[in-house]
């Protein structure tokens, strides 16, 4: 020390830091093994220290985890546009309160000012580079957070053991394919159907041989099984539902028991909407928008004309509209709707509330198809 006109604060100032903590611990951890002539261990001594450091950073961290979590679990952004200052000092802490930084250091701000002596303790005492709260950092947490989340949700499936994917594919804001891969199970310790998020992929290929090889690999990266894969759910794209080359069917060539299964409110949506292109299909509106129902002018000699002879207008419309409509309808039903899952869908009987739905006849086949499924986990 040179100057000791400000030597109090100084003092006071220092006897906060680590490297002062530290040296007046080990001073404390010598004097307790000289007085005890020896006998309690150096390997003692230093473990009791490393826990109590540990001890200490998790006081540190424990805060700035849970606003982080907080951010998180309400869709907020971490950062701001400028994040300058420390947050030992009052007016850092002002500015942040008043939404000129980042909405992170505006909670801990807002944490330091109603009384949360570790933090506050924290920013006080730590390095300039050893805050706990850079970009580098945050992002590192989260990263951790997610990982003990999938940890959790792949260990609740692999209790359930069969499970189905779910995913899509979509494009994001900076023009990368990037697919959304989902898994649906049974939480065996609540009896309920879950599905949950385990993470985005970004494509380098869209197509079906593509995608199959980034699914498989994604799901035994998380730690599942591919051979347990037990059903998928994907669009009607014709490279992810191709008869041939689609990924549901690459999929059931390894898989056989992985049944696709396309929304089925989207398909009836898309079956609706297919037959209504039906010519003429807007008359059937007539009544909706007061326009006089009446038989067209027929012709025998014009070939282009529905000539087609009815006793009123009711008949003549249900004969040229109503009936190719429905014919239509059930083509594009047959088309979208695969008959393999009339014999499977049965299996839900299994469930105590749909047990009514389903007689013995139904239930049966579809228990069959998963025979060896059932053998297995009485095993």
């Amino acid at each position: 020390m040179v100057k000791y006109k400000d030597a109090l604060p100084d003092l006071l100032e220092h006897s906060k830091k680590d490297n002062h903590i530290l040296s007046g611990k080990r001073v404390y951890d010598f004097l307790a093994y000289y007085e005890s002539g020896g006998k309690i261990g150096i390997d003692v001594v230093l473990s009791d220290h490393m826990s109590q450091i540990v001890e200490h950073n998790r006081k540190r961290l424990i805060p700035i985890i849970k606003t982080i979590l907080f951010c998180a679990q309400n869709n907020l952004a971490l950062r701001g546009h400028r994040e300058l200052g420390s947050l030992s000092e009052c007016d850092v802490r002002k500015e942040c309160l008043s939404g000129k930084q980042g909405l992170l250091r505006a909670l801990l701000s807002f944490r330091i000012e109603f009384g949360d002596k570790d933090l506050e303790s924290h920013f006080d005492t730590a390095a300039k580079n050893c805050t706990m709260i850079s970009p580098t950092i945050q992002n590192e947490i989260m990263e951790t957070i997610g990982d003990i989340t999938k940890d959790k949700i792949v260990n609740r499936i692999k209790a359930s053991k069969y499970y189905s994917i779910l995913c899509d594919e979509t494009t994001n804001i900076s023009t990368k394919e990037q697919m959304t891969i989902c898994i649906r199970y049974v939480d065996t310790s609540s009896s309920i159907i879950r599905e949950d998020f385990i993470g985005f992929v970004e494509m380098v290929s869209t197509t079906g041989i593509s995608i199959k090889e980034t699914l498989k690999n994604k799901v035994e990266k998380v730690g599942l099984y591919f051979d347990d894969l037990r059903g998928q759910g994907y669009d009607g794209g014709s490279n992810i539902s191709g008869k041939y080359n689609g990924v549901q069917a690459l999929i059931l060539d390894e898989q056989p028991l992985a049944f696709y299964t396309h929304c089925f409110s989207h398909s009836l949506n898309l079956c609706l909407s297919k037959a209504c292109e039906v010519s003429s299909i807007k008359n059937m509106n007539a009544s909706k928008l007061e326009i006089e129902r009446r038989i067209p002018r027929i012709c025998g000699r014009q070939t282009a004309r529905n000539n087609v002879h009815a006793k009123d207008a009711e008949e003549y419309y249900k004969i040229v509209i109503f009936i190719p409509f429905l014919d239509n309808l059930i083509l594009q039903l047959h088309s979208r709707f695969d008959k393999r899952l009339e014999t499977i869908i049965p299996i839900e009987g299994f469930i105590p509330s749909n047990l009514s739905h389903y007689d013995d006849q139904a239930i049966l086949p579809a228990a069959s198809i998963y025979e060896d499924d059932f053998l297995a986990r009485c095993i």
